[in-house]
């Protein structure tokens, strides 16, 4: 038989490790966020050393206009991977505060 204090107690370890588990979520979607982050750096560095190699000429324009679309492409590629980590964390952040109010 379980009493109401076991019960409670329960409740609350149930609780607690539901959090610690969110904890550790948002901790992740951050490292993720944040290698995000160094590979757009690095991608960008790369392009900004490949267009100074572009020739002042017509083949050079195109291969530079070529860049401006792939650097274009990665910046769209990391907004999108950011903005679905940043709602992913408010969700469970969201939990998170729900679970603590009960």
């Amino acid at each position: 038989m379980v009493t109401e204090g076991s019960r409670d107690f329960l409740e609350r370890r149930e609780v607690k490790s539901a959090v610690h588990r969110i904890d550790t979520s948002i901790r992740q979607l951050q490292l993720q966020q944040k290698r995000a982050k160094r590979q757009l750096d690095a991608d960008m560095a790369e392009w900004e050393s490949d267009k100074s190699r572009a020739n002042n000429n017509l083949a050079g324009a195109t291969w530079e206009n070529s860049l401006a679309q792939e650097a274009s492409l990665k910046q769209q590629q990391y907004q999108s991977e950011v903005t679905q980590i940043d709602r992913d964390m408010d969700r469970l952040r969201e939990d998170r505060r729900r679970l603590l109010e009960q």
